[in-house]
């Protein structure tokens, strides 16, 4: 079962899935629609004949009622996600979230079969309070640095608040209730499909609008940038490494291409085939921290996995996905 089922990483997450289906299989995506709608590639993927996809609002604790058994895989992707909604409505991104997971993790411990596993999808923005306050905070980071919310008042920790919630939920049930659940930290994934509530997305949206003068936000912070089929494929193995244990916290990313944002820019550019006339260079948002990148020692350790899929291969077929979107 994948919740988000619909969403960005969910998508991809189902088609891995499905090329390890066999025919008596069943695939179980659940979504509420609310983000993206049923588009066509939901569509497909509902037509597969191991699919059963079931529309649902996790976050209603009556909802897991609609979840068909036996089951005994669960990805918890779904979640309130994207820039713009966290800082328009913190506390329904806060509430939602933090609702679902706890429903999707009861229903977990009551109803999955024995020897089930459960993996909680987390965040990167997890780490970005550490660095807000100038934490020691290596970089690459590893999964063990301690983590500060260092101000409630900016709606952007709604969402690393409610994800921490999930990984501390996680963790006290694995060790109370001896559910098998363990946590993945997602690091800035990215690919066609994805919105416009990210940072690869918004960049080609305002080239295409030819925005003048055109805004360079935060060009001197770095991110790791991770292909979305990369990330499906490295979330697979992980659900399903013999030595995964319960409780364990995993990095899903790509340390090995960290790129500043002002190159972003210009290799954006560039595959746009349009570059400004005029510039206007500006500050990242309050909350933007200056630099993440994953270390993923652990992921390779467990799974034998590196990303194979090279930066500028991943922009060329975002933008050409993005410059052809008419939404």
């Amino acid at each position: 079962m994948i919740t988000g089922g619909a969403g960005f990483i969910g998508q991809a997450l189902a088609r891995q899935v499905l090329n390890h289906c066999e025919a008596q299989d069943e695939l179980v995506l659940i979504d509420s629609l609310a983000r993206h709608g049923k588009h066509q590639g939901v569509e497909e993927l509902a037509s597969h004949p191991c699919v059963n996809f079931v529309q649902a609002d996790l976050s209603d604790a009556e909802s897991v009622a609609c979840i068909p058994l036996p089951v005994d895989r669960v990805y918890h992707l779904a979640a309130r996600v994207g820039v713009g909604p966290v800082t328009r409505s913190p506390a329904d991104v806060l509430k939602v979230n933090t609702l679902a997971a706890m429903n999707v993790f009861d229903w977990f411990c009551s109803s999955a079969c024995p020897g089930a596993r459960l993996l909680f999808a987390s965040t990167s923005e997890v780490y970005s309070g550490n660095l807000m306050v100038g934490m020691d905070t290596p970089v690459p980071t590893p999964e063990s640095v301690p983590l500060v919310i260092s101000d409630l008042k900016n709606p952007r920790f709604s969402y690393a608040l409610s994800k921490l919630w999930g990984e501390g939920y996680a963790n006290y049930l694995s060790a109370e209730a001896g559910a098998f659940i363990a946590t993945v930290r997602y690091h800035n994934i990215f690919g066609p499909q994805m919105g416009y509530d990210h940072v690869i997305p918004q960049i080609v949206k305002r080239i295409k609008s030819r925005e003048n003068p055109f805004h360079l936000i935060g060009t001197d912070q770095t991110r790791a940038f991770c292909w979305i089929g990369d990330a499906a494929k490295a979330t697979y193995l992980t659900m399903e490494a013999s030595n995964l244990k319960a409780g364990d916290l995993i990095h899903i990313g790509n340390q090995n291409e960290e790129i500043q944002i002002g190159r972003l820019y210009r290799m954006l550019f560039d595959l746009c085939a349009w570059s400004p006339e005029v510039c206007e260079t500006i500050s990242a948002p309050p909350g933007s921290v200056s630099r993440r990148c994953p270390d993923v020692t652990a992921l390779r350790a467990l799974t034998g996995y590196e990303p194979s899929t090279p930066l500028l291969d991943g922009l060329k077929e975002t933008v050409n996905w993005y410059l052809g979107d008419d939404k």
